[in-house]
Protein backbone atom coordinates (compact mmCIF):
# COMPACT_ATOMS: atom_id res chain seq x y z
CA UNK A 1 0.00 0.00 0.00
CA UNK A 2 1.84 3.21 -1.14
CA UNK A 3 2.00 5.42 1.88
CA UNK A 4 -0.87 7.92 3.38
CA UNK A 5 -0.94 11.21 1.13
CA UNK A 6 -1.21 14.76 4.06
CA UNK A 7 -4.51 15.62 3.86
CA UNK A 8 -5.73 18.77 2.97
CA UNK A 9 -9.25 20.14 3.12
CA UNK A 10 -10.42 22.75 0.75
CA UNK A 11 -12.29 25.46 1.95
CA UNK A 12 -16.39 25.21 1.62
CA UNK A 13 -15.49 20.94 1.02
CA UNK A 14 -17.12 18.96 3.89
CA UNK A 15 -14.45 16.68 5.25
CA UNK A 16 -15.91 13.39 4.51
CA UNK A 17 -16.10 14.22 0.44
CA UNK A 18 -12.80 15.10 0.68
CA UNK A 19 -11.65 11.62 2.27
CA UNK A 20 -13.98 9.92 -0.37
CA UNK A 21 -12.08 11.44 -3.14
CA UNK A 22 -8.37 11.04 -2.12
CA UNK A 23 -9.65 7.75 -1.41
CA UNK A 24 -11.53 7.12 -4.59
CA UNK A 25 -8.30 8.78 -6.82
CA UNK A 26 -5.60 6.38 -4.77
CA UNK A 27 -7.52 3.56 -5.75
CA UNK A 28 -7.76 4.59 -9.29
CA UNK A 29 -3.80 5.22 -9.22
CA UNK A 30 -3.61 1.57 -7.21
CA UNK A 31 -5.21 0.08 -9.69
CA UNK A 32 -3.20 1.25 -13.09
CA UNK A 33 -0.20 0.63 -10.99
CA UNK A 34 -1.98 -3.31 -11.28
CA UNK A 35 -1.88 -3.18 -14.59
CA UNK A 36 1.20 -1.84 -15.77
CA UNK A 37 2.75 -4.43 -13.63
CA UNK A 38 0.78 -7.09 -15.30
CA UNK A 39 1.30 -5.35 -18.60
CA UNK A 40 4.92 -5.83 -17.94
CA UNK A 41 5.14 -9.41 -16.74
CA UNK A 42 3.02 -10.22 -20.10
CA UNK A 43 5.58 -8.46 -21.82
CA UNK A 44 8.13 -10.13 -20.69
CA UNK A 45 6.53 -13.44 -20.98
CA UNK A 46 5.92 -12.82 -24.54
CA UNK A 47 9.60 -11.63 -24.95
CA UNK A 48 10.46 -15.17 -23.46
CA UNK A 49 8.12 -17.13 -25.43
CA UNK A 50 9.19 -15.74 -28.88
CA UNK A 51 12.86 -16.31 -28.09
CA UNK A 52 11.98 -20.14 -27.07
CA UNK A 53 10.03 -20.35 -30.35
CA UNK A 54 12.71 -18.46 -32.62
CA UNK A 55 15.14 -21.52 -31.33
CA UNK A 56 12.56 -24.19 -32.01
CA UNK A 57 12.28 -22.60 -35.24
CA UNK A 58 15.74 -22.63 -35.93
CA UNK A 59 16.48 -26.33 -34.54
CA UNK A 60 13.58 -27.27 -36.74
CA UNK A 61 15.38 -25.47 -39.54
CA UNK A 62 18.34 -27.24 -38.78
CA UNK A 63 17.11 -31.04 -38.77
CA UNK A 64 15.68 -30.34 -41.66
CA UNK A 65 18.20 -28.83 -43.76
CA UNK A 66 20.43 -32.01 -42.54
CA UNK A 67 17.71 -34.30 -43.85
CA UNK A 68 16.70 -35.51 -40.22
CA UNK A 69 12.70 -34.46 -41.09
CA UNK A 70 11.15 -32.04 -38.65
CA UNK A 71 10.39 -32.28 -34.85
CA UNK A 72 7.03 -33.57 -33.22
CA UNK A 73 6.05 -33.97 -36.92
CA UNK A 74 6.87 -30.98 -38.49
CA UNK A 75 7.62 -31.75 -41.90
CA UNK A 76 9.46 -29.45 -44.84
CA UNK A 77 5.47 -28.61 -46.27
CA UNK A 78 4.99 -27.31 -42.83
CA UNK A 79 7.69 -25.24 -42.68
CA UNK A 80 7.06 -24.23 -46.15
CA UNK A 81 4.13 -22.65 -44.78
CA UNK A 82 5.00 -21.34 -42.03
CA UNK A 83 8.09 -19.48 -43.90
CA UNK A 84 5.28 -18.39 -46.61
CA UNK A 85 2.99 -17.22 -43.82
CA UNK A 86 5.49 -15.22 -42.04
CA UNK A 87 6.55 -12.99 -45.50
CA UNK A 88 3.00 -13.00 -45.98
CA UNK A 89 2.63 -10.82 -42.52
CA UNK A 90 5.81 -9.14 -43.48
CA UNK A 91 4.97 -8.08 -46.32
CA UNK A 92 1.37 -6.62 -45.02
CA UNK A 93 3.03 -4.83 -42.04
CA UNK A 94 3.79 -1.19 -42.44
CA UNK A 95 7.55 -0.64 -42.43
CA UNK A 96 8.59 2.44 -40.72
CA UNK A 97 9.79 4.37 -43.77
CA UNK A 98 5.85 4.09 -44.30
CA UNK A 99 4.86 5.02 -41.16
CA UNK A 100 6.94 8.24 -41.33
CA UNK A 101 6.00 9.27 -44.61
CA UNK A 102 2.37 8.76 -44.08
CA UNK A 103 3.13 11.20 -40.12
CA UNK A 104 4.64 13.72 -42.77
CA UNK A 105 1.36 13.99 -45.02
CA UNK A 106 -0.89 14.06 -41.91
CA UNK A 107 1.44 17.15 -40.58
CA UNK A 108 1.86 18.48 -43.78
CA UNK A 109 -1.77 17.98 -45.06
CA UNK A 110 -3.35 18.27 -41.22
CA UNK A 111 -6.91 17.36 -41.87
CA UNK A 112 -8.07 19.40 -38.58
CA UNK A 113 -7.03 22.68 -40.58
CA UNK A 114 -9.57 22.66 -42.82
CA UNK A 115 -13.04 22.72 -42.16
CA UNK A 116 -14.51 22.17 -37.82
CA UNK A 117 -17.42 20.79 -38.00
CA UNK A 118 -19.33 24.06 -36.63
CA UNK A 119 -18.06 25.36 -40.02
CA UNK A 120 -19.19 22.26 -41.92
CA UNK A 121 -22.66 22.34 -40.44
CA UNK A 122 -22.99 26.26 -41.68
CA UNK A 123 -21.64 25.00 -44.82
CA UNK A 124 -24.50 22.28 -45.37
CA UNK A 125 -27.43 24.17 -44.02
CA UNK A 126 -26.26 27.29 -46.22
CA UNK A 127 -26.39 24.99 -49.29
CA UNK A 128 -30.31 23.52 -48.18
CA UNK A 129 -31.11 26.65 -48.01
CA UNK A 130 -29.73 27.65 -51.63
CA UNK A 131 -31.48 24.92 -53.14
CA UNK A 132 -34.45 25.06 -51.43
CA UNK A 133 -34.42 28.75 -52.84
CA UNK A 134 -33.87 27.79 -56.22
CA UNK A 135 -36.42 25.72 -56.22
CA UNK A 136 -38.86 28.31 -55.30
CA UNK A 137 -37.91 30.18 -58.00
CA UNK A 138 -38.53 27.51 -60.71
CA UNK A 139 -42.34 27.06 -58.80
CA UNK A 140 -42.32 30.87 -59.29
Amino acid sequence: MPPQRPQRQRPGAPQGEEDAGMRSVESKIDLIVQKIKSMEKNEEVIGRTLVAQNERLKNIEAQVAAGGGGVGGASSAEIGELRKEIEDVQKAAAKQEDLLELKYIIDEINPLEFARTDQMQEFVRDEIAKQLDDKEKKKK
